[in-house]
């Protein structure tokens, strides 16, 4: 057993996620050692919350590294062979895959994505989410920032296409001039055995008289939108912690805004 293993540091808890065939050790100062078989940890992902000491055994990442993670998501190889040269020596070093026969090397970086807290009255909108990761859970308008793409350009892309919904941007306005950042967070996307390191950007928008009858959801992508109040949103509901974090700080956002 191997794969995408979630370690949470609080609990000792650790969850399989993906199967795999190869694994090793890790140890923590939690007092608590995980066994796993014989796999090779590539990569260790996580939210800045407490100083944690991983020891790595039996690997090339031999040694002690201390990380500011509450919660470890491993990716297990990602890559199981060079893509350029086919070679089985490819091996993740700090922050990139390198392959020492031919010199391949792939930085896997952090990915930019958006957010949208869109007060429509007293009501928030919110979509369910129709795919994984996640499915069925509650997420805020929203996604990743394309090649080519500002965050807010991104931002404006990922309404229209979950939406099918242009904010009412007055003439003359800028992006920056309409919508409000309030929030980043960083955040882990798991997507089809990859994890994702993203940068999630919040904004907020207020749009009175928007209505469920002017939105239709994306097929595919978006199961249902709903109009939420915000003291009846269910942080256990939503889909990523990064969300979670996000409605906490926009209630502050709020209270701030109100004695301003």
């Amino acid at each position: 057993m191997g794969g995408l293993f979630i370690v949470d540091l609080y609990t000792g808890h650790i969850d399989s996620i993906t199967g795999f065939d190869h694994g090793r050790v890790i140890e923590t100062h939690i007092t608590q050692e995980f066994q796993a078989g014989d796999f090779q940890i590539i990569e260790v992902y996580g939210v800045v919350y407490m100083p944690v000491t991983i020891t790595f055994v039996g690997t090339d990442l031999k040694g002690t590294f201390t990380y500011h993670w509450n919660y470890f998501i491993m990716i297990l190889t990602m890559f199981q062979y060079c893509p350029s040269c086919g070679s089985k020596n490819i091996r993740f070093e700090v922050k990139k895959f390198r392959c020492p026969d031919c010199g391949f090397t792939y930085y896997h970086n952090t990915a930019a994505a958006s957010g949208c807290v869109i007060a429509a009255g007293e009501k928030l909108v919110l979509l369910v989410r129709d795919k994984e990761p996640s499915k069925g859970k509650l997420d805020l308008p929203g996604g990743f920032v394309d090649p080519g793409e500002g965050v807010l350009e991104g931002l404006c892309r990922e309404l229209q296409e979950e939406l099918n919904w242009k904010p009412p941007i007055p003439p003359g306005v800028s992006l920056p001039e309409f919508f409000t950042l309030f929030a980043s967070f960083p955040n882990v996307y798991p997507y089809k055995n990859i994890v994702y390191n993203t940068c999630d950007i919040f904004f907020t928008i207020n749009v009175p008289n928007l209505t469920e009858k002017d939105l239709r959801p994306q097929a595919g992508e978006i199961a249902e939108i709903r109009f939420i109040r915000l003291d009846e949103i269910n942080p256990d509901a939503l889909a990523f912690d990064s969300t979670r974090r996000a409605i906490g700080t926009y209630r502050e956002f709020l209270k701030n805004h109100k004695q301003g």
